[in-house]
């Protein structure tokens, strides 16, 4: 993920983002931009220390393969949950709106990267929480 990003050009647009149905912590895969955008590295190992192989279907039908890193975090500890909570403390990110199962969460894109690279830059990301929160 990267400039060239579908994700990327919501954040060029300030589009809203919408989640339906699930919250932002499970919905995480835009958290990851900013530090691809940025080449952040990060002070604790954050993935897995090999790429896996991913297989997909390309749109000429072939199958690739392309290496994809993977995050290591403890979901158990609610990990994403707390660094979702920080962010709408902090920097008011997401606007919520109904209750339970019922309710639909937003934020604009623009302000979710910079919030997002704001906290890369002082070390904060979902990945390694636990060191900080």
């Amino acid at each position: 993920m990267d400039r060239n990003s579908p994700w990327f050009k919501l954040i060029e647009i300030d589009a809203h983002i919408v989640y339906f149905g699930v919250s932002p912590e499970n919905a995480a895969i835009t958290s990851v931009l900013p530090e691809n955008v940025m080449g952040y590295d990060y002070p604790v190992g954050a993935h897995c220390d090999k790429p896996l192989m991913l297989q997909y279907r390309a749109a000429d039908g072939s199958v690739k393969k392309m290496p994809v890193l993977v995050h290591v975090h403890d979901w158990r500890k609610a990990e994403m949950t707390g660094f979702f909570l920080h962010l709408d403390s902090t920097y008011g990110l997401h606007s919520r709106h109904g209750k339970g199962a019922e309710q639909i969460i937003s934020c604009k894109a623009k302000k979710q990267f910079d919030v997002l690279s704001q906290e890369l830059e002082k070390g904060h990301a979902f990945i390694n929480v636990r060191y900080w929160l």
